[in-house]
């Protein structure tokens, strides 16, 4: 009995997980990727290369669907985005190669380094 538990436990626990990072997405339009990550490391025990290029796989829909709802709640400014675009595109290539020839620890430690200034900056903005 405690056996068939623990399994649904298991099954369960990363759509319950992945339910949070969805709201946290489309509530803030980013971070879910940042908390995914984790997710995938800790719950389904994924290497870190593959906990984070499974991560832009994941977030990659819930972007265009929250996206989509923005727009069709009128919540997204109607700016020229073209430019910022390509740099994201361009920067999305870089990142994705530097994942796969950088080692775990470094990724890791880059990647609770860039959670850290983010957090800072966020409590300390105006």
């Amino acid at each position: 009995m405690k056996s068939k538990r623990n399994n649904l436990l298991k099954k369960i626990t990363p759509s319950i997980l992945g339910l949070g990072v969805g709201v946290v997405n489309g509530f803030f339009g980013a971070g879910g990727g940042m908390l995914v990550v984790p997710i995938f490391e800790h719950s389904l025990n994924l290497e870190t290369k593959n906990a984070h290029a499974t991560a832009v796989l994941t977030i990659f829909p819930l972007c265009i669907i929250s996206a989509i709802t923005y727009l069709i709640n009128g919540t997204s400014i109607n700016i020229n985005i073209l430019p910022v675009t390509v740099g994201v595109l361009i920067g999305g290539i870089i990142g994705s190669i530097l994942l796969t020839n950088l080692n775990n620890k470094f990724i890791n430690f880059l990647f609770d380094i860039v959670m850290i200034i983010a957090g800072f900056l966020m409590i300390f903005r105006n």
